[in-house]
């Protein structure tokens, strides 16, 4: 088998762009490489949507979360009131007794 190396040229390093992780990688053609190249980018393109569907997923989670704490919040307050209405009308009863 021929093991071929693919290597960067002086052209090919001046016109090179680094991608997140600081590696030099030469711009290529967007259909070269042929069906492999294809696949990979369909391949990509399909983790892509997967992931940012998920993230659509999340924000309902957000959602929910913020309206049990808002109702936690709401029955909080209204047993406080309760609370409170209730000691005062147990003191004005004691004081008419």
């Amino acid at each position: 088998m021929n093991d071929i190396q693919p290597s960067i040229s002086a052209d090919d390093a001046s016109s090179a762009t680094a991608d997140r992780s600081g590696s030099l990688l030469p711009e290529a053609p967007a259909l070269a490489g042929g069906p492999q190249r294809i696949m990979h980018r369909t391949l990509g393109t399909a983790l892509v949507l997967r992931n940012a569907m998920r993230q659509g997923n999340q924000r309902g989670l957000s959602q929910s979360t913020e309206n049990a704490v808002l109702l936690t919040g709401a029955v909080a307050i209204a047993l406080t009131v309760i609370g409170l209405v209730g000691n005062y009308v147990a003191t004005k009863l004691g004081e008419l007794a």
